[in-house]
């Protein structure tokens, strides 16, 4: 059976706005969102606001967000057709607080990842996919790189802080990736 890997932050779940409803309750700020880049939140919050963000409020962080439109749906439907594996740069200690959120969402797959972060996905896992989902430039890049995949098996799911990378695999959310991937 053909894999997708897919990522989990910024394209299964909306990270930013539950980061961004806990900084702002916790520190008063009214805090950029979306987020126009990878640090604009830890800039924006402070080292020692970040820092309770990931340690004392990290359980609500995982699991306060909203699913993205159109994930759950999606990946129902890949599942039937595709082994899914979800791959995120998430801390492997919240491993357990991920899959209450995603058996919450009910949201279908077959194995669960966690890189860490600053972590290269492709550069970790055990072998490449079919198909590789994607928000952050830098992986997708290394995608093709390690693995050798083509513009049609990766894409690049939408986010404020990917606008500027131009690239052939730019979807504009998980319709199209369905429509692309299934020929739906």
């Amino acid at each position: 059976m053909q894999t997708i890997y897919c990522d989990i932050d910024g394209v299964l779940y909306d990270w930013d706005a539950a980061a961004n409803h806990i900084l702002k309750r916790e520190t008063g700020k009214t805090l950029t969102y979306p987020s126009p880049g990878w640090d604009t939140l830890e800039q924006e919050a402070g080292p020692e606001a970040w820092n309770q963000l990931w340690t004392t409020y990290v359980g609500e962080l995982f699991t306060r967000g909203p699913a993205i439109q159109g994930a759950k749906e999606t990946l129902k439907e890949l599942y039937v057709h595709f082994l899914v594996t979800l791959v995120t740069s998430r801390p492997k200690e919240i491993e357990e607080i991920t899959k209450i959120w995603l058996s919450q969402e009910n949201i279908k797959f077959d194995d669960l990842i966690l890189c860490g972060r600053h972590t290269s996905k492709p550069a970790i896992l055990p072998e490449p996919p079919d198909f590789f989902i994607d928000d952050k430039p830098s992986n997708i890049v290394e995608a093709q790189k390690i693995w050798g995949l083509s513009d049609e098996q990766v894409f690049v799911f939408p986010a404020t802080y990917n606008d500027d990378f131009d690239h052939p695999s730019k979807v504009k959310g998980w319709e199209e990736i369905l429509e692309k991937i299934l020929g739906i």
